[in-house]
This record gives structure tokens, C-alpha cells and sequence, in this order.
């Protein structure tokens, strides 16, 4: 079968190709001191690789995240103002206001550092301070908020969370955030090409460049997407998650940006002008997936009773050698990056304590710091980390856990 399709993005004048995202030509080498973490220098671009993380070798170094809140946003007042329901994202200001992205009431909410509600701005619907489900929100500019809506939608609320403009970017723009002083995310393509009943492939993803206004500025690379499976079934042409997927992340940090395939413990990272600052990669981590751990995921996916429908897809997906790399790259507020590891289906329903590996600024594996269960991290500051914790009632609240270092 043959199925066609192509990117919404439109026509731009420049596009530099990711090949370097992987490999890259040997070069002058860079003592670290460490056996275990060197950095060469190929063409202009650092190559920073390691073969061991440091706190196996320094244990005593080992950051942990405590389980005990420093300041629950649930707790610090009540009324509707403090109960949330379906937390997109959360940041912290330059001012330590708190800012939350509740889609279950279609709210941009703001908190004193204390905790003490601020204020709101939203409700459902399509017009001026009125959103539909969220994608996620970022700062700029001052402390200005982009908040991205489904299906495309960006706006800009000022500090305050008044109001200033809304514009469209085509309902498969992602993650749009802020890069420097404009705005950067991935555009997809509504169907991809494919011969054959069956096929596993990762549908190319645009990473486009808009200025504020959203106005495209250029097609700053092209990437291979997130894992996909399509197989026929009685019906016709059909899709599903295949099993172990590898997703594509692209994260930006102020000048930089981060760019992730997720089928090694790599990533790479450009500069405000897309040229290729760095590669940082794990030599050769152990990614291999045991028997069991493939007949326990497909258990899981399946359940005790599937339909005929479920358990045809799941008789078609094939069968990965290796898990995800990991899922998410988040860069802390004094620049190291964390790369969240990849949890089983089983794990990701129970909300399961979760591992992130973290390297420093430069490139360096340090090691993996466990996360608490039922916690979802979505910023993490020097000795903290904000994010949603499910209790054991599933009501959510928005906290911040003690980062130590």
C-alpha cells in the first residue's frame, strides 16, 4: 500500500541537514582528566563522549530529588484556585511567580512564591484569553508567556497575564518555545509514504523557526519523527504505538537547542545561527531488551481481555532489539540536561518512580537520579524541582521537591 502525504510548513529559504546528529569525523582531541569523559574537537564542533557515569566512580556525588514538598500549590490556599485537574505545564518567572497551564478549567493560573494565588486568565473557547486543550507554555521577552493551544494556536500574554495577540501555526506545529528572541517547533506531515501492508517508520518532522508574531523566519533542519506502525487490518489502513518507541525530542534553552533521536543515549546541540555546537553522547549504553521484558510489555498493552482489533495490531507490531534511549530532554536552570529514561507500559500506568540521566553543561555523564513515583517533573531549578504529583486518589497537585546537589 502507498499512502501519500506532505508537511504544512510552508516554502522557506534555508534548511541545514541533521546528519551530524549522529556521527561526526574524528578531530583533535581534549583532556578531561577523567578516563571515562573525553572531548575532541571535529571541525569546529565538540565531540564530548563517555563510557562511564561519574557518580558510578563518585557515589558520594550523587544528586537526589526528597519526597517531602517544599511548597504544594494545593495546600498554600483554597477554592477552585488551588484544585487542578489535567496540568499541561508549569514554570517559574525570573521573579519566582509560578505559572501553571490547567487544561481542565482552560486556565493560565499564576502564584506568589509562597504559594498564594494571583490571579487567571482563560476560559474554553476560541476568542481573545480563551483556549482550547494545551500543549505547553514558555517565557520570553521580560517574562512574557506563549501559551501553545491545540490545534495550533499561539498566544502572548503579557507579565500579568494580560492579554496581547493570537496567531495561528497550523494544527501539526509542537512545542513551540521560545529560541533566543524567537520561537522554534517541530511541524509534521499529515500522512506518510509507505510501501507494503505493514511498516514501521518515523515520518519526517520540520523544525521551523517563527518570529514572534508568528511569521515563519526558515526550516532550520529536517529530522526523522516519532516511531509509528502501520498495518492493515479488515477495515483498511490503521495505526498504533509500536512497542519500545523511539520519539523525537527537540528542547531549546535559551540560545541553544537541544535535538534528540532517542535510539542512542545521545543528542546534539545548535546555536542561535543552526550551526552545530556539540554532540554529547554514552559510548555504547546498554539499551537491549530481554524476552521478558517484550512478553511482559505486550501483556501489559494487550490486557486480560483484548478485542479482535487489539490483539490483530498487537500480532503485527514488530519486535525492537533495544528501548528508547529516553523520552524527554529537560534543561535545568544552570544548564545540565536531563534525559528521562523510558518506562515500561506497566511502569507508565502505575506512574512508577522513574530515572533520569543528567550530563553537565560541557557534555559529561554524571549518572541517573531517581525521580519519586506518581511525580511528573516540568522545570527544574538549581535546588529544585517543579512539577504534578498524583495522589493516591488521582487528585493532582503542583509542587516543588528539593533538588540536592
Amino acid at each position: 500500500m502507498r499512502i501519500c502525504g506532505s508537511s504544512v510548513a510552508r516554502p522557506l529559504a534555508r534548511v541545514v541537514l541533521s546528519a551530524a546528529l549522529v556521527s561526526a569525523a574524528a578531530g583533535c582531541s581534549e583532556s578531561t582528566g577523567d578516563p571515562a569523559f573525553t572531548v575532541r574537537d571535529s571541525a569546529g564542533v565538540r565531540v564530548a563522549v563517555s563510557t562511564a557515569a561519574r557518580w558510578n566512580l563518585a557515589p558520594a556525588e550523587r544528586w537526589t530529588v526528597g519526597d517531602a514538598p517544599v511548597l504544594d500549590l494545593a495546600l498554600t490556599g483554597s477554592g477552585p484556585d488551588h484544585e487542578f485537574y489535567r496540568v499541561a505545564d508549569a514554570l517559574t518567572l525570573s521573579d519566582g511567580r509560578i505559572v501553571i497551564a490547567n487544561s481542565g478549567s482552560y486556565q493560565v493560573r499564576v502564584y506568589a512564591p509562597d504559594g498564594s494565588s494571583l490571579g487567571s486568565i482563560g476560559r474554553e473557547g476560541e476568542g481573545p484569553g480563551e483556549f482550547q486543550r494545551f500543549f505547553n507554555i514558555d517565557a520570553f521577552a521580560g517574562d512574557s508567556l506563549l501559551v501553545h493551544t491545540y490545534p495550533g494556536r499561539m498566544t502572548v500574554l503579557d507579565p500579568e497575564l494580560e492579554f496581547v495577540r493570537t496567531f495561528d501555526l497550523g494544527a501539526l506545529a509542537r512545542r513551540m518555545q521560545a529560541w533566543d528572541a524567537e520561537l522554534v517547533g517541530t511541524v509534521g506531515v499529515a500522512m506518510e509514504e509507505f510501501e507494503g501492508d505493514n511498516a514501521l517508520i518515523r515520518p519526517p518532522l520540520s523544525v521551523v523557526r517563527f518570529d514572534v508574531e508568528g511569521v515563519p523566519l526558515d526550516t532550520v533542519m529536517r529530522l526523522p519523527g516519532t516511531e509509528a506502525f502501520f498495518f492493515m487490518t479488515e477495515l483498511g489502513l490503521s495505526g498504533g504505538r509500536p512497542l519500545f518507541a523511539k520519539t523525537t525530542v527537540v528542547a531549546a534553552a535559551g540560545e541553544e537547542l537541544l535535538v534528540g533521536l532517542a535510539d542512542s543515549l545521545a543528542f546534539s546541540v545548535y546555536g542561535p545561527d543552526a550551526a552545530l555546537r556539540r554532540i554529547v553522547r554514552v559510548e555504547e549504553p546498554d539499551l537491549r531488551l530481554t524476552d521478558e521484558e517484550i512478553d511482559a510489555e505486550l501483556e501489559a498493552r494487550v490486557g486480560p481481555d483484548p478485542d479482535r482489533f487489539t490483539r490483530d495490531m498487537h500480532d503485527a507490531l514488530p519486535i525492537p532489539a533495544t528501548r528508547a534511549a529516553y523520552e524527554d530532554l529537560l534543561v535545568d536552570s544552570t544548564g545540565h540536561v536531563w534525559a528521562s529514561t523510558q518506562p515500561s507500559w506497566r511502569d507508565r500506568r502505575e506512574m512508577a518512580a522513574l530515572d533520569w540521566n543528567v550530563f553537565t553543561p560541557d557534555g559529561e555523564w554524571l549518572g541517573a537520579v531517581e525521580m519519586p513515583a506518581r511525580f511528573r517533573p516540568l522545570e527544574i531549578g538549581a535546588d529544585y524541582v517543579l512539577g504534578v504529583r498524583y495522589d493516591e486518589m488521582d487528585v493532582e497537585h503542583v509542587l516543588t521537591l528539593p533538588l540536592s546537589r
